[in-house]
């Protein structure tokens, strides 16, 4: 949240902040505001009270931050205007705690029996029909935001969150100047009503990590509990036929018909604070309407065709096939999403000896769009989205862009261009010397009418061979393909992949983010459901399994080892660009997608005790070669061999690759890039665990050796300082842990 200071006066920051604390001042006023404050005093107001100063530092001429010892009011060396002061505050339960209160209620009613039928004998059927009905209840509180705008003095009928910058260019004269605020009908009656102003300098707030309300009257206008009522109602009827076909060598063949229908509704009613995404920080959620009817029907057979020969102890085949037709309805539009497809299924399992089992699986599967996807309200709210085509002020010196400070990838630069938008100037203004503030963006989704339904296709290959004496030895090859698969992209992962992923501004999503046709910052992010073109996943899973047993001291152990390792052959994504061509991305061997894994678990048990020890490993990954940078250093290198760029004056400029950790050969070092890959990594966990008839009590540590999680540049990899994050690694060093449970 955005607070103001104006200068006026000389002060220190200890005597502002016992200013705004002390007498009778139970809010910060946004008349009065200082700058001021030393490094030692700034990095202790971090620290003591979570707060921190915001503006352009470098334009101040004193210390690297802008602070001389003291506050000074623009007469005396301050700059004109306002500081701005932002808090990191947590109220104890805002918007953390939820409870949810859900009935249900079912009715069953079924048959079943024998039937003969003429030729066929050993048959039977089986009948049910049931209805559920389900409601449930959230409850969630915590601050509304447009509560919180006008206790702190902004005007919340501009509809901006208290944490946009933007929201500065629209303050009132006091907290809880109602009479100011610009359009009254914008806003909701509850917020006219008794404002209280809201000091974000009460201690209460910065008692640890969580605070609470300096006072009651406080909570009592900026609090709210929103409640979300969802009804589930499912009617199913459904029957099917099962019983022998007849012998052949192997023996029985058998087979099994049936039907079923489903009608699904749901109702999911939101109240007015998540309607319209009052809470502070929440984005609108207007809920779900609609019905889903579902017709399907299928057979499968299971033919043993040989056993008990030579070479052929068993060969069995299982076939399958299903067909659905799905109607889907959404309740406030009326439209309607019609699917169908057929799915089938061919597994074959053929042992030659007892001891080696041979497999092969073939397989498609069918998923039509769900309620939440077809009748999902149409909705707005407006988040926080990174442009990565704004400059960012540090890349400024005197007044101009300089592109030796420049980090952004070189893909990103050129998406933005084709975006149409100038990346080297967007975002700043250079009459002023100063970013341009920006408002959160809106972003709209919907459930929609127009999606394909999901199919893949799975096929596999393998082997298992029991070796005499305990051992166990397996592979499984696969080769998994997924068309159309439905996906829920974030407003950050559109953005991501149209300026990141994608060169020559390429990407399906591209089209998603609209500009201002005059200013070029983003107007608004189209998100909700899409379709993904083709995924293929294509590997090798192997596995080994040792058991023995032993004595010791009259006491039988038992002891062994697991081990499963994965190589991954394929991972791609293919999908139609915007221009109608049709690419391939490969992720194999790249963050997230590692080309081996490995799982190894040891173990030995004595009776109701089990000790283990495992040991996992992932292998070397390396960015997208299309991210890679070139070689480059502090000072820039040069590409003498590219195409240089001429002035008018006939001066030539070669292309300049910047790094941030080396001088160059040029200058008796060596030259560098960004930390693009994450090293392979071996973790080590031990465990001890007690396993009673009614209760279990385990100890632990995790990471044995307190591995150090590997390193990387958060350009290249996502990652927080400095240590990847969300593709599975250790990040915390040594753990311990202690499991107990009891059954009643």
């Amino acid at each position: 949240m955005w607070l103001q200071l104006d200068p006026t006066q000389a002060l220190t920051i200890g005597d502002a902040y016992a200013l705004y604390i002390g007498e009778e001042l139970g809010y910060v006023p946004t008349a009065h505001n200082y700058y001021c404050g030393t490094i030692d005093a700034i990095s202790y107001i971090d620290f003591a009270y979570g707060e921190y100063f915001y503006d352009d530092y470098l334009a101040y001429p004193y210390d690297y931050r802008g602070y001389n010892g003291d506050c000074f009011p623009v007469t005396n060396g301050g700059k004109s205007g306002s500081v701005d002061l932002q808090p990191y505050i947590g109220i104890l339960g805002d918007r953390t705690e939820t409870r949810t209160d859900v009935e249900q209620i079912r009715l069953v009613l079924g048959m079943k029996g024998d039937v003969t039928l003429d030729g066929y004998e050993d048959w039977s059927y089986e009948a049910s029909a049931y209805r559920t009905e389900s409601s449930g209840k959230s409850f969630r509180s915590g601050i509304r935001g447009d509560k919180l705008a006008l206790a702190l003095g902004w005007d919340p009928s501009y509809g901006l969150p208290v944490s946009s910058s933007s929201i500065r260019a629209y303050s009132l004269s006091g907290p809880c100047a109602v009479d100011e605020i610009n359009d009254p009908s914008a806003v909701q009656a509850d917020v006219l009503e008794g404002c209280v102003p809201f000091d974000v300098f009460s201690p209460t707030l910065y008692q640890g990590i969580i605070g609470d309300f300096g006072t009651q009257a406080e909570k009592d206008y900026l609090w709210a509990q929103s409640v979300f009522t969802t009804d589930f109602n499912q009617t199913v009827l459904s029957g099917y036929l099962t019983g022998y076909l007849g012998e052949v060598q192997g023996g029985t063949v058998g087979a099994v018909i049936g039907a079923e229908m489903r009608e699904d509704e749901i109702i999911s009613i939101p109240d007015v604070v998540r309607d319209s995404g009052l809470f502070f920080g929440f984005a609108p959620n207007g809920g779900a309407l609609g019905t889903q009817n579902v017709n399907e029907g299928f057979v499968e057979v299971a033919v043993p065709l040989l056993a008990g020969l030579k070479y052929a102890q068993e060969l069995n085949i299982e076939a399958s096939l299903r067909y659905s037709d799905i109607e889907t309805e959404n309740g406030y539009t009326g439209a309607t999403q019609r699917s169908n497809g057929s799915t089938h299924s061919v597994k074959i399992g053929y042992r030659p000896i007892n001891d080696l089992l041979l497999r092969a699986t073939k397989g498609t599967s069918y998923r039509a769009p769900n309620l939440r996807e077809v009748a999902l309200r149409a909705e707005s709210g407006f988040v926080s989205v990174s442009d990565p085509c704004r400059v960012p002020a540090s890349y400024i010196e005197a007044g101009e862009y300089n592109p030796a400070l420049e980090e952004r990838e070189d893909v990103v630069l050129d998406n933005c261009r084709a975006a149409g938008v100038d990346p080297t100037t967007l975002g700043y203004d250079f009459d002023e010397g100063t970013s341009v503030s920006t408002t959160s963006t809106e972003v709209i989704t919907a459930g929609t009418t127009t999606l394909e339904a999901e199919e893949s296709t799975s096929t596999t290959f393998g082997f298992v061979y029991d070796i005499p004496n305990g051992h166990t030895i397996g592979a499984t090859w696969y080769d998994i393909v997924v068309e159309n698969a439905i996906i829920e992209p974030s407003a950050a992962y559109i953005v991501y992949d149209c300026y990141y992923e994608n060169p020559g501004y390429t990407s399906q999503f591209c089209d998603n983010i609209v500009r201002d046709a005059t200013t070029g910052e983003f107007d608004y992010v189209a998100a909700g459901f899409t379709n993904r073109d083709r995924e293929t996943a294509r590997g090798l899973d192997l596995n080994y399994r040792a058991t023995t047993s032993f004595e010791f001291r009259d006491r039988l152990y038992n002891a062994g080892m697991d081990i499963t390792a994965n190589k991954m052959i394929e991972r791609t994504l293919s999908l139609t660009n915007n221009v109608g061509e049709i690419e391939t991305e490969h992720y194999e061997g790249e963050p997230g997608y590692p080309e081996w894994t490995a799982f190894i678990r040891n173990y030995i048990s004595y009776g109701d005790w089990n000790a283990t020890w495992q040991i996992s490993f992932k292998s070397r990954v390396d960015q997208d070669p299309d991210g890679l940078d070139d070689w480059g250093s502090a000072l820039g290198v040069e590409d003498l061999t590219a195409e240089p760029e001429v002035d008018d004056f006939g001066n030539e400029t070669y292309p300049t690759t910047y790094a941030d950790t080396c001088y160059g050969i040029a200058n008796d070092d060596v030259d560098c890039r960004d930390v693009g890959f994450i090293k392979s990594q071996i973790i080590h966990n031990i465990s001890l665990y007690y396993r009673a008839d009614t209760y279990t009590v385990g100890f632990g540590v995790r990471n044995v050796f307190d591995k150090a999680p590997p390193r990387v540049d958060g350009t290249e990899i996502q990652s927080y300082s400095n240590v990847p994050i969300g593709y599975g690694y250790s990040i915390f060093g040594r753990e311990y842990f202690l499991n107990i449970s009891k059954q009643f």
